[in-house]
């Protein structure tokens, strides 16, 4: 009978493997969200952005340089791409070419999400099966990856972060005897079309591969920065350096991860059977809390390995995997080093690695390499130790159990996924206090029939003045976008600080001087120059409040 069980798993085993993540998909989120037409759980949050990032650039060129240009999103003088706007490039461009055919607000995140537990439930079985050898052990290993806290929690709304896949699959060309450098060269061009932090962990998985094949210390330095060139040229192509824009920024230090991140459940749905330890502020990029069953795997495992440790041969490759958790781990911890609610430790930085501080500012997020090397470790040793019966029924237990205790996170972001407007209802979503009541559509604050006329008579609106991520900035850029209107500011992961205050300065003095864009309706947060518009605008020139907010329309009277 096993043996029939067995035989049926083999033959079956992509479609069994579909299924699981399938199914851990539908518990997690909602089949509402694969209907491209389906908006409401994109706001509030980060994803309203990168969603407006798709919305502004399905309207782009569709031959243009940098290919990823976004210039109505931000203006060029303010802009970076849509990579500056985490949009997911990689979609963008599959669905770039139909634009025209596509519905106004159409979105892609739900079926990227799909697309996400796919990639991580394949890309973990042929990893795990890699090393255990057995299809039957590896389905059940692939669920331990599928719902690990640290890829669901990114339903949060950081959807390209979803894409955790890719690093698995890094792992399981490190583990092949003979992978081709250009292989390496594939994934990590992939991976840049997605999100940076992705390129950058599998960049040092491929150092390690580097370092496992026995290298001289000149073809490494060859390799290694071939393919940075690589990545460099490939990154040009795609406009992250445009308009100054540079990659590195502040933050290193403040997006942390906690000492107690592995066996902290931040939060009230990532388990049942453990309490939340004490955390600071800003740790929250650094979630990265293991779950009850792979804990216990773990233990398990370590315990058994001890007690057979002269069976196992500590082999290099393992060595450098060690090696590179470590790093990743104190990498993740930051220069400002805390444990529970307090910082214990501080240190500076020393300036050879700013490169690398700046780039990756979200330091926290490096804590996914030892995070899945944990998983893969306890299953590795589990394997090793255990019959395969025993393998089963014990991995089968702990699986159960991870399930069980994660019950709630489940519900919660099905929820989000599934009734949006019910989950938000009541929560303030922008800095005017609007609630979260009804769809997003009907949730708009621009009542007043003025402006229907304003999104007909102006193709630009400007905000007085911008800066990232400026007040009340998604519901004017919502508005913009629905209307095919350029817009002088947003939210960017990356922007030009110079060409940032080079746009200020204009429009102070063009306000001054009465000098106003007669294509363009303006939207003043600034309180003083709002009075100085009052006095510099024209004749016919409309100046009042609406709905809330402080306009400028001009030439908004026909001249008599």
């Amino acid at each position: 009978m096993q043996e029939k069980i067995n035989n049926i798993i083999n033959k079956n085993y992509k479609l069994l493997l579909f299924l699981i993540c399938s199914c851990f998909f539908l518990l997690s989120t909602s089949y509402k969200i694969l209907n491209p037409e389906f908006i409401d759980y994109l706001s509030p949050g980060d994803m309203e952005t990168h969603w407006l990032g798709w919305l502004y650039f399905k309207d782009t060129p569709f031959f243009q340089f940098p290919l990823l240009a976004n210039y109505s999103y931000g203006l060029e003088n303010w802009s970076g791409t849509l990579i500056h706007t985490d949009s997911l490039p990689l979609m963008a461009l599959i669905f770039r070419p139909f634009s025209a055919y596509l519905p106004n607000l159409f979105q892609y995140f739900g079926i990227w999400i799909y697309l996400c537990f796919l990639l991580q439930g394949f890309s973990s079985f042929y990893l795990m099966n890699l090393l255990l050898k057995d299809k039957v052990k590896s389905l059940l290993a692939s669920c331990f990856f599928i719902i690990a806290p640290i890829f669901l929690w990114r339903l949060w709304g950081h959807y390209s972060l979803l894409a955790q896949g890719v690093i698995l699959i890094a792992f399981y060309l490190y583990f092949l005897n003979d992978t081709k450098t250009r292989t390496w060269g594939y994934l990590l061009l992939f991976s840049a079309l997605i999100n940076a932090y992705l390129t950058g962990m599998i960049m040092l998985i491929f150092a390690c591969y580097l370092l496992k094949i026995n290298l001289s210390f000149k073809e490494f330095v060859i390799k290694f920065f071939k393919m940075i060139l690589l990545l460099i040229g490939f990154m040009w192509v795609l406009g992250v350096f445009q308009t100054g824009t540079s990659f590195m920024a502040g933050g290193y230090g403040l997006y942390r991860m906690n000492i107690n991140a592995l066996i902290n459940p931040t939060g009230d749905h990532w388990s049942t059977l453990l309490p939340e330890l004490p955390s600071a502020d800003y740790d929250h990029d650094g979630f990265a809390f293991l779950g009850v069953g792979v804990i216990i795997l773990f233990i398990l495992s370590v315990s058994l390995f001890i007690k057979n440790r002269k069976h196992l041969a500590i082999k290099k490759e393992y060595v450098i995997l060690l090696c590179l958790g470590l790093f990743c781990f104190i990498f993740a911890l930051s220069d400002n080093i805390t444990l529970g609610s307090k910082i214990i430790f501080s240190y500076e930085t020393p300036y050879i690695f700013k490169v690398f501080t700046k780039t990756f500012r979200s330091s926290a997020r490096f804590i996914w390499i030892p995070h899945y090397l944990i998983i893969i470790c306890g299953l590795y040793l589990l394997n090793k130790y255990t019959s395969k019966k025993g393998f089963v029924i014990i991995a089968l237990s702990l699986l159960l159990l991870q399930i069980y205790d994660s019950r709630k996170a489940f519900v919660h972001f099905a929820m989000k996924h599934s009734s949006p407007t019910e989950y938000w209802s009541g929560a303030v979503v922008n800095e005017k206090g609007l609630v979260r009541t009804k769809p997003l559509l009907e949730n708009q604050p621009f009542k007043n029939k003025i402006w229907n006329k304003v999104t007909s008579k102006y193709n630009k609106f400007t905000y007085v003045i911008p800066k990232n991520r400026p007040g009340d900035y998604f519901e004017i850029a919502f508005l913009a976008a629905r209307n095919k209107i350029q817009i002088n500011f947003g939210y960017f992961a990356r922007y030009s600080k110079k060409n940032e205050k080079i746009e200020k300065e204009r429009l102070v003095y063009e306000i001054n001087k009465g000098i106003f864009d007669k294509n363009a309706a303006y939207f003043f947060w600034n309180e003083e120059l709002f009075n100085i518009a009052k006095l510099t605008k024209g004749e016919y020139d409309l100046i009042d409040e609406i709905d809330g907010y402080k306009i400028l329309l001009p030439g908004f009277y026909d001249k008599k």
